[in-house]
């Protein structure tokens, strides 16, 4: 039996009245006796953005100041809250809904905190909570942290340890990171080829043209992983020396470190990601309590040569394809981006599957930050 931990506060998804749903967001209705959508804003890793961000020069959007004006998600003027006159408590029948249909105990929107079954005003550990999220503003609903019965129905989709133990170290809400033993790393069962780098591909040319030669540097490249709810799409992070000769062959000898930033992050179309894997991905990202983690990596010893349809390490086995269970709880967060049997031929290329492969495989339960850069 999985143990209950102590859950710590974190911010959720942006709402706002809307006419009707959209695309991208998970509708949230009858609750209130009216409609709202829950548009899911990605969740990226700390001094990161993502390349389409950089690309456009935006900003991360900054805090807001507590509101004197109600939440459009309140039906009723709600109760004061004494020693807080920014804010007020909402415990009827509909706010018990509201937080009950989020998953929470308690929700904050503004100024206003929806109290969910059972919960109230004299419980002073929640209302800290709560009462700090008003004081933050802003248009953001916020949730508490797992609870026991929800970490159980979420982690009731993995036999495997180690999507049972990132998915724990996310519902803790900590964002502590977790560092990869090389056995780890394995049982993640990756595909990892230094082909699927453009920085390496790119130096392999360049030392190709005058007919050959050597040089020693650091680079990232991309990496699958095919244990379902572990890393997803990730990054491998090189450094080693690479040897080139005058016919174009070459061999590559060094470490690898391996870098993913373990979150829920839709795309939206056109990333490449199957869109039944998309649909889960906003799923988990609107309703599992938690807080996003970096996952980092032991460096591992490795070599591959321009014969080796992958890199060479650890045990040297293939990768296997390790799937979820998701047929057993009431909703299938896996977030399939992997096609099983990958070889790249060329950096950033397609990627291609042998025959056999599991195509489509529903490989990896999040959505990793892919900095093959």
């Amino acid at each position: 039996m999985e143990q209950s931990r102590e859950p710590r506060p974190h911010k959720r998804a942006t709402t706002q009245p809307k006419a009707a749903p959209s695309p991208g967001t998970a509708d949230v209705a009858g609750a209130r006796g009216r409609e709202f959508s829950l548009p899911v804003a990605p969740r990226h890793g700390p001094g990161e953005k993502h390349a389409e961000e950089a690309e456009a020069g935006r900003a991360a959007a900054g805090r807001g100041s507590p509101t004197s004006s109600r939440s459009p998600l309140a039906a009723e003027e709600g109760s004061a809250v004494p020693g807080h006159p920014d804010a007020r408590v909402h415990s009827g029948t509909q706010d018990q809904a509201f937080a009950r249909l989020l998953g929470a105990r308690a929700a904050t929107h503004g100024r206003d905190i929806f109290l969910g079954e059972g919960e109230s005003v004299s419980d002073e550990a929640l209302m800290r909570h709560e009462l700090a999220h008003v004081a933050e503003g802003d248009d953001t609903v916020r949730l508490r942290s797992a609870t026991y019965l929800e970490r159980r129905a979420w982690l009731g989709f993995f036999d495997h340890y180690l999507p049972r133990k990132f998915l724990n170290n996310y519902m803790d809400d900590s964002g502590m990171p977790i560092w990869l033993t090389l056995q780890e790393m394995q049982d993640c069962n990756p595909v990892v080829d230094v082909r699927r780098s453009t920085a390496f591909m790119t130096k392999v040319a360049a030392l190709a043209a005058p007919g050959g030669g050597t040089a020693t540097f650091a680079f990232n490249g991309w990496g699958g992983a095919r244990t379902n709810g572990t890393l997803g799409n990730f990054t491998v992070k090189y450094y080693g020396t690479v040897v080139v000769k005058a016919d174009g062959s070459w061999t590559f000898g060094g470490t690898m470190t391996f870098y993913d930033y373990w979150d829920f992050d839709p795309k939206g179309s056109g990333s490449g990601r199957p869109w039944q894997a998309e649909l889960k991905v906003r799923v988990a990202a609107a309703f599992l309590p938690g807080q996003p983690f970096p996952i980092f990596s032991v460096a591992a010893p490795m070599s591959q040569s321009s014969a080796d349809s992958r890199a060479m390490w650890g045990t040297m086995a293939a990768p296997v394809f390790v799937p979820e269970k998701g047929g057993r709880a009431g909703a299938d967060i896996g977030g399939g981006e992997v096609a099983g049997g990958a070889t790249g031929d060329v950096a950033g290329g397609p990627l291609v599957v042998g025959p056999g492969a599991d195509i489509g495989g529903e490989i990896g339960a999040q959505s990793a930050e892919d900095l093959n850069k």
